[in-house]
């Protein structure tokens, strides 16, 4: 499971920066804004399994993308995470809602 959040968080970090062309030959727009869309719904990783887990114990064993911004952030706490972690990828997802329209 920890290769597929990886291989998710990754394609969420690099659509964006891809040619257009690319983007749009290969339709990447659709995945990505669908992937995107159920992360901001769901408010976590559509992967993940945990439905009513207290926060506590998400605090206590972090999600693979809290784990990878305590490498930036050490003493970010589990509000602090959801915070930048929705800012980055309402940020990402403008920039690719951008770039297809042709803006950029």
């Amino acid at each position: 499971m920890r290769v597929a959040h990886l291989f998710v968080v990754t394609f969420i970090c690099i659509v964006p920066f891809l040619p257009k062309q690319v983007i749009l030959r290969y339709k990447l727009y659709l995945l990505y804004l669908g992937l995107v869309t159920m992360w901001l719904a769901l408010g976590k990783c559509p992967m993940t399994r945990t439905h009513d887990t207290p926060v506590e114990i998400i605090e206590y064993r972090p999600s693979f993308v809290h784990k990878l911004i305590r490498i930036l952030f050490p003493k970010v706490d589990f509000y602090s995470y959801q915070n930048i972690f929705l800012f980055v990828l309402i940020a990402l997802l403008t920039i690719t809602t951008v770039r297809i329209r042709g803006n950029m």
